[in-house]
């Protein structure tokens, strides 16, 4: 579960990963983070690498991308030397030709052009200060990229759609057709751009042996309907950007990216490309459906996604407790006021764990490490811990009904959100104040991976983990190191969804 993270030309050791990079000027243990780093003298600031993108015209720039990151992802996994050639800079570089390029620009796009712009964004640098503020749009720029797609592909349907989980919700509204479905046309749309190339040429589907594709993964219909959703002109793209919040000009290297909810971009006579061919179906993962969700149905998506997001956690939870001990939301009296406690219990034989799930991501501007930072952890991560520490002090207190619960062993908590907060349990301020009784934050994906030991070794790592000073600040995921290589039950279940690809589980991404 470990992740690489990069600074600047160094070199970067997170958990149990560690990728060589060449020659450090400066090393910093930063709450379990090992940050090498050095940078190449004179730095160019993003502004400048921005200018240097616009000396190439769109039109001949993005076709280059194009193939270049079809190239590096042809066997559904990025090849060659991520240090020179990260996913995240083509993506970088195409929305920076996408906002700012024209057509009046004469220099050639040579075989290097794309090595050189690379090249720069590595070595890019704007003055930001504070440890959090650098860490963390870092992250949020590199990590997505790493993410398993079995895991997020198996979620879509084991959050969004399984009707067991509460209120649903008609994605025909978005897509125009079920979300299974449209997550099934959009593999086929990134198997067809990667295979040609980076183009998405309609004529494809005219094309006899097509029509098998049609029977057995997913309609004409759909897949021509969900090329037109993911699509958008130059011109829309700039559209979909202006309405995104901005950032201050040191950080907006870190900006929304109209290419995660739009991958294909129509050129006109130039064709449709995918600038950064992993984005196409990255753009139905659960990171992205929020934002349609919220831009759908507003206030109501987030409360049925927060419905559904506890009860899933309740699922997950279940995989490896017995019903028994494990214990839901507890409404109680405080006065005239009636409150609610953590929303799940779980008395185990060696501690009582709580945990408190939130529906909860990083705002834009928190992701880029800007002066909303604080508050975006304290509405969410601080909430959390305090609501794990009143329910721990009723326990404690052995105030009715939470004196149904032993006070004999450890009381732990656990507060789950949606979506990664990656430095949520570092002693950063802005990550938010501790809370009393020992505690860590993870996201749904951590979940998954810990409920699949037996009980007694999941809460045994947990404990080990909080009694650890130094392990209980890292990332979950990576506090919890090398585990079994099981898959998560109810995701193996939810990829029986794309039976097109006869149920069989990728091990990795090159097994596609």
């Amino acid at each position: 579960m470990g992740s690489a993270l990069f600074v600047g030309d160094g070199e970067a050791q997170v958990g149990a990963r560690k990728l060589e990079m060449g020659p450090v000027v400066e090393s910093k243990l930063l709450d379990g983070w090992m940050i090498l780093d050095w940078r190449r003298a004179p730095s160019p600031s993003y502004r400048e690498f921005k200018q240097m993108v616009r000396r190439y015209r769109p039109s001949s720039l993005i076709p280059v991308l194009a193939r270049f990151s079809a190239e590096r992802y042809g066997e559904g996994e990025w090849s060659g030397d991520v240090r020179l050639c990260p996913p995240w800079g083509v993506a970088a570089i195409a929305r920076e030709s996408i906002l700012y390029g024209n057509e009046h620009r004469h220099r050639e796009v040579d075989q290097g052009a794309v090595a050189r712009l690379l090249l720069e964004l590595n070595g890019s640098h704007d003055r930001i200060e504070g440890a959090a503020t650098i860490l963390t749009p870092i992250i949020y720029e590199q990590f997505p990229y790493q993410e398993s797609e079995f895991e997020e592909l198996s979620r879509i349907y084991a959050l969004f759609e399984d009707p067991t989980l509460g209120p649903e919700l008609d994605w025909t509204e978005v897509f125009g057709m079920q979300l299974n479905e449209a997550v099934r046309a959009a593999l086929v749309l990134r198997v067809w751009v990667t295979k040609n190339g980076g183009r998405f040429d309609p004529s494809i589907m005219d094309l006899d042996y097509m029509q098998e594709i049609f029977d057995t993964v997913a309609p004409r219909e759909q897949i021509e309907t969900l090329a037109q959703v993911l699509t958008a002109t130059v011109s829309q793209a700039k559209s979909a950007n202006d309405a995104a919040p901005s950032l201050e000009p040191a950080r907006r290297r870190y900006g929304f990216n109209p290419l995660s909810a739009l991958p294909l971009v129509d050129l006109g006579e130039y064709g449709i490309w995918a600038p950064q061919v992993m984005l196409v179906d990255r753009a139905l993962y659960p990171s992205n459906l929020y934002y349609r969700g919220i831009s759908t149905w507003g206030k109501r998506f987030a409360d049925i996604l927060g419905t559904r997001t506890e009860a899933y956690v309740g699922r997950q939870l279940k995989v490896i407790a017995d019903e028994s001990d494990l214990h839901g939301e507890i409404t109680y009296n405080e006065g005239k006021n009636q409150k609610k406690s953590v929303d799940y219990i779980w008395v185990t034989p060696k501690a009582v764990i709580l945990v408190e799930v939130k529906s909860a991501r990083m705002k834009l501007g928190a992701r880029a490490g800007d002066a909303s930072l604080p508050a975006n952890t304290e509405q969410y991560l601080s909430k959390a811990r305090e609501q794990l520490d009143t329910t721990a002090d009723l326990i404690t207190s052995r105030t009715p009904p939470f004196d149904q619960f032993p006070t004999d062993r450890p009381i732990v908590g656990l507060a789950v959100t949606c979506e990664p907060f990656y430095l949520a349990n570092s002693t950063f301020d802005e990550y938010g104040r501790a809370s009393t009784i020992p505690s860590m934050v993870l996201s749904l994906r951590e979940l998954e991976h810990w409920v699949c030991q037996p009980a007694a070794e999941a809460v045994d790592v947990l404990l080990a983990i909080l009694r650890d000073p130094e392990r209980r600040t890292y990332p979950f995921g990576v506090a919890l190191g090398a585990l079994p290589s099981v898959h998560n039950p109810i995701l193996a279940e939810a990829w029986k969804q794309y039976d097109f690809l006869e149920n069989q589980i990728p091990l990795s991404p090159s097994d596609w």
